[in-house]
């Protein structure tokens, strides 16, 4: 069937054949065959890095960067004050009586004679050191829970601490300042505590300033020690001034054994490697 020239090319139209495209160069030939090690040796060599259950640590290349800094800096400085909000809110519920019902584990472990009928507050100073010390071990749950919600901690390194060593020491004062300032007004009823439950009528001036003074050391030695050691601690890149880490070792060949090798069976390692070494040899 005649196609009136729409399907034939330009050469074929005119009465011309196509002429073959010239023939490439052949490659140079090889010097010598590839070397291909044996499916044994390839195997002992194959890598098995350290994984997750469930992953197949045969040959397994951990995907880079994944958990490295996963969180940008914004995204962190949101989350710790957020975080931080969130904690004063549910403290502040607490110790406000906001929340019912909030201090009946308290209530469950001393004597019912300490306290009024139907729910009522504290009869004498032993319910009220009791509902005090209450108090402070709920607020330090609700702080380690919270800081670790919101990285606090990975916070401070990241935002303050790398900028520097001066940066370190005024976020570690500013913190010991605020806790320290919780403590003196009584917001954390910790020298309430200690202080409030003695007698200091019956005591002299002397007496009452040097229980004064006992009583702030041992509630703020805790918090001076604490942010002491973080604006001490080193930078994760600085020189702690210890000794240097050593320089790792190349990775034995595991084909020569070394396992073997460190449990003693020197022997049996060598004739293992030789059957590999001529298992490639062979292959």
């Amino acid at each position: 069937m005649d196609s009136e020239g729409t399907y034939e090319g330009r050469a074929t139209r005119e009465g011309h054949a196509p002429h073959p495209a010239p023939p490439t160069a052949a490659p140079p030939k090889p010097r010598h065959a590839p070397t291909v090690a044996a499916p044994l040796v390839e195997w002992l060599r194959t890598p098995r890095p350290e994984a997750e259950p469930g992953v197949w640590r045969f040959g397994y290349v951990p995907r880079k960067g994944s958990a490295a800094d996963p969180v940008s800096d914004r995204s962190l400085l949101s989350g710790a004050v957020i975080s931080f909000l969130a904690c004063v809110l549910v403290w502040s519920l607490i110790t406000n009586r906001y929340i019912p019902y909030v201090d009946v584990p308290v209530r469950l472990f001393t004597p019912d004679d300490w306290w009024k009928p139907l729910g009522g507050g504290p009869v004498d100073g032993r319910a009220e050191a009791a509902l005090q010390v209450y108090v402070i071990l709920l607020t330090a749950v609700l702080v380690v829970w919270f800081s670790r919600l919101g990285s606090w901690s990975l916070a401070f390194e990241r935002l303050v601490a790398a900028r520097g060593r001066r940066a370190r020491v005024a976020g570690a004062t500013a913190g010991a300042l605020f806790v320290g300032l919780l403590i003196w007004n009584g917001t954390v009823p910790v020298v309430g505590l200690l202080g409030t439950h003695y007698d200091l009528q019956a005591l002299s001036t002397g007496e009452q300033m040097a229980l004064t003074a006992v009583v702030y050391t041992v509630s703020l030695a805790p918090v001076v020690v604490f942010f002491t050691r973080l604006a001490l601690k080193p930078a994760p890149g600085e020189s702690s001034g210890k000794t240097p880490v050593p320089v790792a070792e190349p990775a034995a060949d595991p084909a020569e054994w070394p396992e073997l090798r460190d449990a003693g069976l020197g022997e049996a390692a060598r004739r293992l490697a030789g059957e590999v070494g001529r298992c490639w040899a062979g292959g």
